[in-house]
């Protein structure tokens, strides 16, 4: 799974969320997902910032 982040980002975000949904944990690319939500609350933040910083 881990290549499809690297080659197909929007087809591993879409296998990703079939995974989570179907509770197949253990196929899950981890390490990348953690980063993603890290990277959408800095984000996030950044928007906030801007908007009223």
């Amino acid at each position: 799974m881990e290549k499809a982040y690297t080659k197909d980002f929007n087809y591993w975000t879409q296998q990703t969320a079939q995974l989570l949904r179907e509770g197949r944990w253990q196929e899950i690319d981890l390490e990348n997902l953690i980063e993603e939500v890290e990277d959408l609350g800095k984000s996030e933040r950044r928007g906030i910032t801007k908007k009223f910083g």
